[in-house]
């Protein structure tokens, strides 16, 4: 299953401090990272289509994890994200950790039931 570590935004970024990398920008709960190399850490949320992700950890087995992130659609994560310079980054940080790799699986929203009323216009 995926091992991947436990960290809080400010671990991470102490992590990548101590790895020499500086904070280059904040723009509301979002940093940029850069490393005197011209190497950039850049998370998921910049990517256009992004909403929202979350980590869960497996209560039964705490090696186990679950990553939910919501898109758009799901070109902006097949086509956006997983085609971007920003997902190479994602891959080279991340991908170590994962044994075995995890199952990439997209699924839609069926509950709560959206108002058929919501989508249409007026």
């Amino acid at each position: 299953m995926s091992k991947l570590p436990s960290l809080t935004g400010s671990e991470l970024i102490k992590s990548l401090q101590k790895a020499e990398f500086f904070v280059a920008r904040i723009k509301d709960s979002h940093h940029i990272l850069i490393h005197p190399d011209g190497r950039r850490t850049v998370y998921i949320s910049i990517t256009e289509g992004y909403i929202s992700h979350e980590l869960h950890r497996c209560v039964e087995n705490r090696s186990r994890y679950i990553l939910l992130a919501k898109w758009n659609t799901l070109e902006a994560h097949t086509e956006g994200f997983r085609k971007s310079t920003q997902y190479l980054e994602w891959r080279r940080l991340l991908h170590h950790y994962y044994d075995p790799f995890p199952t990439v699986e997209h699924y839609t929203e069926i509950y709560p039931e959206k108002n058929p009323h919501e989508d249409s216009e007026h």
